[in-house]
């Protein structure tokens, strides 16, 4: 036999039984998994359900978070050793600032765009407000990001922290 380009080659050898799948490998002794199992296999919850629990390392992991909540503006503002971050206080302000400007300019530049005619005020109308909401989406999008990298800066630090 040759292939479509003049080089002898042999049929393909096929198994015997080729048809018909292999047969399941025999369940281990004792009829599952190994192990204590009560009928079903079902598993009940270590004791003291599942989860974190009191007095075990890690239980407190929040606890470098809740003690620098308790900083005032100032003494954040002026930390010069940026171990506190001031902008998870301000994140809320800077998004509800933005979204007033953003909302008086659309309104500003419809207004004025009424001026100059009918037609011209209902485009910048109908094109300006999915512009502004892009605007104020891609704000809030940064402004989550630099709250995510805030948060895992703080995280990172607690954990260092409880290092031994």
């Amino acid at each position: 036999m040759t292939d479509n380009y003049g080089n002898a080659s042999q049929p393909p050898q096929q198994p015997p039984n080729s048809g018909n799948p292999p047969p399941p490998p025999p369940p281990p002794p004792g009829g599952g998994f190994p192990g204590p199992q009560q009928p079903g296999g079902y598993q009940p919850p270590p004791a003291g359900g599942y989860g974190q629990q009191p007095g075990q390392p890690g239980a407190a992991w929040t606890q470098g978070y809740t003690e620098r909540q308790n900083d005032n503006f100032f003494s954040v503002l002026f930390d010069f050793s940026f171990s506190r971050f001031i902008t998870l206080s301000f994140a809320k302000f800077l998004f509800i600032l933005y979204i007033i400007v953003t909302l008086v300019l659309y309104l500003i530049m419809v207004a004025i765009s009424f001026s100059e005619g009918i037609g011209f005020g209902l485009l910048t109308a109908i094109v300006g407000a999915p512009i502004a909401l892009v605007y104020v989406i891609g704000l809030r999008m940064m402004l989550e990001f630099l709250v995510a990298q805030i948060r895992t800066a703080e995280n990172t630090s607690v954990l260092v922290q409880r290092q031994p």
